[in-house]
């Protein structure tokens, strides 16, 4: 599978508000499983745990308010493409 460095390296730039977070390097783990199975749906897993556990608190961890509504976190998986 061919990456296209430019279009992932602008596509991730915005997560990275705050480089040295948890969200950052959560960031860099979807985008890595994503590159290998565009059908992964670890981001939805993710969303599921965090709404499993509503008292984890996001914010200490680098997490943007808006997060589950970026475009990021919303990619289609290669089935609904």
């Amino acid at each position: 599978m061919e990456v296209n460095k430019p279009k992932t390296a602008k596509r991730i730039k915005e997560e990275f508000a705050i480089q040295d977070s948890v969200y950052a390097r959560i960031v860099v783990l979807y985008e890595l499983l994503y590159v290998v199975e565009q059908d992964t749906h670890w981001a939805t897993r993710l969303k599921n745990l965090f709404d499993e556990h509503p008292k984890v608190p996001l914010g200490p961890m680098g997490f943007p308010d808006d997060w589950r509504r970026r475009a990021f976190w919303n990619r289609p998986t290669s089935r609904a493409a």
